[in-house]
């Protein structure tokens, strides 16, 4: 047998198991394979962790401030609906789940039957798609913009679209037409196609939308980076994207580089439809989802706690 851990090392195992296991949400089994150690030693090093006092388990029912934080949400921006998820976790990837999962417990009890239902692009988007048990609301299902050279193939807008479609036991339209288009003549051409034709003549009859919030601060991508910059050419401060929509701090509509043509639902589609719902979160999206709050377009927003505190606390000041 090898001689027995230092204090202080036994010490960082049960912090570290601890945290991996109660704050990450990983199994025991995940914990012990980032740990190189057994299952049985991550059991041991958890119980140890609260035999100590490292870790402090408490049973609360967050849902009494998060229903707060939803009914000032609503009054504050004239909301119909809002969804708080009661966590302080601001971690990417676990952030998203946390939102994924919330929105489609929300769409699996609101969504009408037999509806038009727009689909967004996102990251957020496409976890709460994944997150959709199967039930049959049986909506339409309609692509709110083209393909996107920016996006994995798992993210562009016609997998999210068909996932939604196949979960929620619907039909889903394709639009085989990039979101971007450089050349009018192309433009013109893909416009006037038959089956380009049909899925844009559904966006004037939506009667719920499913978007993210882009951030126009905060980007991963270089080449949609550069897109920004020939927009900021222009004059415009871009500071959230609606589906390809820009639009500046006070939510009003930041047109396109002279040069591009979009193919996406606009801000008036938009609001016309019904019911759009916006899940996002994070701490870098909160300049964005003000934004996109003043654009008036969003019925029901699906937020994380902390930012529904933020939203509503710095507009009170």
């Amino acid at each position: 047998m090898g001689q027995p851990l230092e204090e202080s090392d036994h010490i960082s195992q049960m912090v570290r198991a601890a945290e991996l296991y109660y704050e990450l949400g990983l199994t025991q089994e995940e914990v012990a394979a980032h740990m190189a150690v057994s299952r049985p030693t991550v059991s041991r090093l958890l119980r140890q962790a609260r035999e100590q006092d490292i870790v402090r388990i408490t049973v609360v029912n967050p849902r009494s401030r998060a229903k707060a934080l939803e009914k000032a949400l609503v009054e504050r921006w004239g909301l119909h609906d809002a969804v708080v998820v009661p966590t302080t976790v601001r971690r990417g990837e676990l952030l998203l789940q946390r939102l994924g999962e919330a929105g489609a417990r929300y769409l699996e009890r609101s969504l009408p039957p037999g509806v038009h239902l727009g689909i967004g692009l996102g990251r957020t988007v496409y976890q709460l798609v994944h997150s959709l048990d199967r039930i049959s609301p049986a909506p339409k299902v309609v692509p709110l913009c083209g393909g996107t050279m920016f996006a994995e193939s798992a993210y562009h807008v016609n997998e999210i679209a068909r996932i939604a479609a196949q979960r929620l036991n619907g039909y889903c339209y394709y639009l085989h037409a990039p979101a971007e288009v450089s050349s009018r003549q192309v433009y013109e051409a893909l416009v006037a196609d038959s089956a380009v034709a049909e899925v844009i003549s559904l966006w004037d009859r939506l009667d719920w939308a499913l978007i993210g919030i882009g951030s126009a601060q905060h980007v991963e991508s270089p080449e949609w980076q550069a897109y920004l910059q020939r927009t900021a050419q222009t004059g415009a401060q871009p500071v959230a994207d609606l589906c390809y929509n820009l639009v500046d701090a006070e939510g009003g509509s930041v047109p396109p580089p002279p040069d591009v043509h979009l193919l996406a639902a606009d801000i008036e589609q938009l609001r016309r439809a019904k019911c759009v719902v916006a899940v996002a979160g994070g701490q870098q999206k909160i300049d964005a989802i003000h934004a996109a709050l003043r654009t008036g377009v969003i019925d029901v927003l699906l937020t994380d706690e902390p930012t529904a505190v933020h939203l509503i606390q710095s507009e009170e000041t």
